[in-house]
């Protein structure tokens, strides 16, 4: 009988000990992510990398184009070669035929069926990394009715390809006919979700309207001409200014946060690659009514 009641103790003892240690355990791990990672209740920031699809053109002819898009007018200003205008070293518009210099063709959004956006694509062979592909679609795809489908003779679609440089670009919104997303071989998951971004319709954090309230735009004591110029009061903003989004560039030469906005934004905010903000998925509902 004693024996029994000592045997049944020693397993209580045992037990709350146990437990004990468990909750030690998992408050420790839950302390050590608290400090590794900030949220913005969407995006989880761990070390990100830095968003690299800025591109110095500055070897190549000044130049502009006027477009009108998702109904409102846009007069952007970047570097030209052939019959593109490449925006902020990462945004392509293609000049109209047959129209006056500086004319660019208008892009829509894409088509919504069923409260579902539809985005046709097809993955060049060349192309070695198409788990980065589907890796990035996820990012949308977790989080808005995005779907993207393979391509099925569709007149409108996206068509990744390498682009055997060290660009990462894509134009904006969806063209007339198929439209490229060309990928540097360094380019990451996140990079290719930035350029999804803007194959959705979406331009850069940093060229809202209000962007001189947030963060200075200014190249090594003088001003970048085709930086600063991107400050779009024709274009329609959404919502508040979002240092989390995935289409805000990271800070640089060119770019610095405002002091007084810099306190209290933890490391690698502006120019997180490793998910969309609510900022992001709010516009694009917004945009595309979903």
């Amino acid at each position: 009988m004693t024996g029994g009641q000592n045997k049944k103790i020693n397993w209580k003892t045992i037990l709350i000990i146990s437990i004990a240690i468990l909750a030690f355990s998992c408050n420790n791990n839950a302390d050590e992510k608290a400090e590794e990672s900030i949220t913005d209740s969407t995006v989880t920031v761990t070390n990100p990398p830095r968003g690299d699809e800025y591109r110095d053109l500055k070897g190549l002819p000044e130049d502009y184009i006027e477009i009108k898009f998702a109904g409102y007018k846009d007069t952007l200003y970047g570097y030209r070669t052939d019959d593109t205008l490449i925006v902020e070293g990462d945004m392509r518009f293609v000049y109209q035929h047959g129209t006056k210099r500086g004319v660019g063709k208008t892009n829509n959004l894409w088509s919504v069926a069923g409260d579902i956006i539809i985005i046709p694509y097809k993955i060049d062979s060349n192309y070695k990394y198409k788990d980065r592909i589907f890796a990035a679609f996820k990012y949308w795809t977790d989080s808005l009715a995005v779907r993207f489908v393979p391509y099925k003779g569709q007149t409108r679609f996206i068509h990744f390809i390498p682009s055997g440089t060290d660009e990462t670009s894509s134009e904006v919104g969806q063209s007339d006919s198929g439209q490229y997303v060309k990928l540097s071989l360094l380019a990451k998951v996140g990079n290719i979700a930035h350029e999804i971004g803007h194959v959705l319709g979406l331009y850069h954090e940093q060229s809202r309207a209000d962007r001189d309230s947030f963060v200075v735009i200014k190249c090594a004591g003088d001003i970048d001409y085709i930086y600063a110029s991107n400050k779009r009061p024709d274009a329609k903003d959404f919502g508040f200014y979002d240092f989390f989004s995935i289409m805000h560039y990271s800070e640089d030469k060119c770019l610095t946060v405002l002091t007084v906005k810099k306190a209290g934004l933890p490391e690698g905010i502006p120019g997180q690659r490793n998910g969309l903000s609510h900022g992001d998925v709010a516009t694009i509902r917004k945009m595309y009514h979903l």
